[in-house]
């Protein structure tokens, strides 16, 4: 078992984003800070997926709730840190996202493989670089439905 952290610690990011929500006169709620019911009413996650969004370690979800979207980016990005947006909550996360480690996830496939062929399933902006990274990419719009469509074509 191998693990390769690519991540800023969230307690690092936490304290970022708090001098940044203060400095951009910002209101944010931040998802560690939720109860878990909160998050599944929210977000419709189930309240055991609820109950482990709220564990993270290397990312701080957020909403806005008063403040400039764009001012609070370019503060992310001011700090050397990286902002993407999913569904219903913004992020502060370090030099990291998803492509980097697929591609890393890639290099050892190949070494053990030597020729692979790589999909990507994404729904959201914040899976661009994971798709820009792989064979075949799909950017789905309707959810689970679609993505057990996308499977069963690659698999017939």
């Amino acid at each position: 078992r191998k693990i390769i952290i690519l991540g800023t610690k969230r307690k690092k990011l936490k304290k970022i984003i708090v001098k940044i929500e203060k400095n951009t006169n910002s209101k944010l709620i931040y998802l560690t800070e939720m109860h878990s019911k909160e998050i599944k009413n929210v977000s419709n996650l189930p309240l055991e997926q609820a109950k482990k969004a709220k564990k993270r370690e290397y990312t701080e979800p957020f909403i806005v709730l008063k403040g400039n979207i764009n001012k609070i980016k370019k503060a992310i990005n001011e700090q050397g840190l990286n902002y993407t947006k999913a569904k219903l909550f913004n992020y502060i996360m370090g030099e990291n996202d998803k492509g980097k480690a697929v591609k890393i996830l890639i290099r050892y496939y190949l070494k053990k493989y030597k020729k692979i062929k790589t999909i990507g399933l994404g729904d959201n902006i914040n899976d661009k670089h994971m798709l820009e990274s792989v064979d075949i990419p799909f950017m789905l719009k309707k959810g689970p439905v679609q993505w057990n469509k996308v499977i069963l074509k690659l698999l017939s």
